[in-house]
């Protein structure tokens, strides 16, 4: 046994387990909805700064309008009317609460980042990362897949298999011209429960 497969035992055995996941689904999507608009900003930003991306002004400006329209239609929400509009979501609940902890998580990650001109919490920005594999691990297990797996898949399409999109180390325009068919034949490899 690896040490990844004790982690994701021992993530498993601390996991918290229900036989259903019951939300107010609108306030859900809503803040999903925000959440994924803040993140391709923010997904701009690091293409910017790491691949020396152009900004694109248009996504930008779709994404802050789609944020403020969210914001506009939750602010009428009160926490009774959230409760009283649950319904069960048909969703797999251990997918979704890897899923969203990982939401979560990151953004506690980034609330790490914010130093304001201090040096960086390094310690509290490990402590998010092992947070996130906690997730991972729970993921793992939910969905019957090895973490080496997912690990050498993830080598084979970034740097090991033919069609890597760093096969020759990287490159702005690897990082910019991605050959996504290729990408999706490797990740098709990945060995999932029930495949």
């Amino acid at each position: 046994m690896s040490r990844l497969d004790e982690y994701v035992d021992g993530a498993v055995s601390t996991e918290s387990k229900i036989d259903e996941v019951k939300v107010n689904k609108e306030f859900l999507t809503h803040m999903l909805e925000m959440h994924i608009a803040a993140g391709k900003i923010l997904d701009q930003i690091k293409k910017h700064a790491f691949y020396r991306r152009d900004y694109d002004q248009a996504k930008i400006d779709r994404n802050l309008v789609t944020m403020l329209k969210l914001l506009t239609n939750l602010s009428y929400m009160t926490v009774d009317e959230l409760e009283d509009a649950e319904t069960v979501l048909d969703i797999d609940p251990r997918v979704f609460h890897a899923s969203l902890g990982t939401a979560t998580e990151s953004v506690e990650l980034l609330e790490a980042l914010e130093f304001n001109g201090k040096e960086m919490d390094l310690v509290n920005i490990g402590e998010e990362f092992g947070d996130l594999n906690w997730y991972q691990a729970i993921f793992c297990d939910a969905a019957g897949i090895k973490w080496e797996d997912i690990l050498d898949t993830n080598a084979n399409k970034l740097f090991k298999a033919n069609e890597a999109r760093y096969k020759e180390g990287f490159s702005d325009d690897a990082a910019n011209k991605r050959n996504l068919e290729g990408e999706r034949n490797v990740l098709n490899n990945l060995k999932i429960k029930g495949s």
